[in-house]
């Protein structure tokens, strides 16, 4: 209950009755509408087992709930609901520093930030063949790397930063 969620998510589970299971429904619009849920009947326990994927992309971030609704083989009728949040919100990541038409040699730095509004697990970058994990720092979306090119023979790296946040959603910016 109250599961942080992204992108297509996966509902597993198993519905019990000692008259056992007829038919299963769900409904993601708060009940307003119901659909059939392939069930797999256990006969000899009594209990079905089920699994359902919702694209919650089709909805805004937030709270939401999805409704199952069982009838069993005596026709009588369970309702359970679970919470569930949504955010397929990436988060918003942004090298600040040099600017891209910049040219840079020798001892330098590149600077910028990354935020989300859930917050976010993990922050790496990659310069040419070196990669990196950055600490962070609760309530400071900044960040700051020192780099070293006096000995490179290369006349270009790529930089890239790539954040990944508490849903999982994950944006890289080169």
């Amino acid at each position: 209950m109250g599961i942080l969620v992204s992108g297509n998510v996966h509902f597993a589970g198993r519905v019990d009755d000692g008259n056992g299971i007829r038919d299963l429904l769900y409904s993601i619009d708060n009940g307003e509408n119901f659909h059939q849920v392939n069930i797999k009947n256990n006969t000899k326990e009594r209990y079905a087992t089920f699994d359902i994927t919702v694209n919650t992309r089709e909805f805004k971030d937030g709270p939401a709930v999805i409704w199952f609704k069982a009838t069993d083989n005596a026709g009588s009728t369970g309702i359970y609901s679970f919470l569930y949040f949504i955010d397929n919100t990436k988060p918003d990541v942004k090298i600040i520093s040099p600017a891209p038409d910049r040219e840079v040699n020798g001892k330098f730095s590149v600077a910028g930030f990354a935020k989300d509004t859930i917050g976010i697990t993990k922050l790496t970058y990659t310069y040419g063949s070196e990669t990196g994990e950055i600490e962070l720092i609760p309530g400071n979306p900044y960040w700051c790397l020192n780099f070293d090119a006096t000995n490179s023979k290369e006349k270009a790296q790529k930089f890239s930063i790539k954040a990944i946040d508490r849903a999982d959603n994950v944006v890289e910016v080169a």
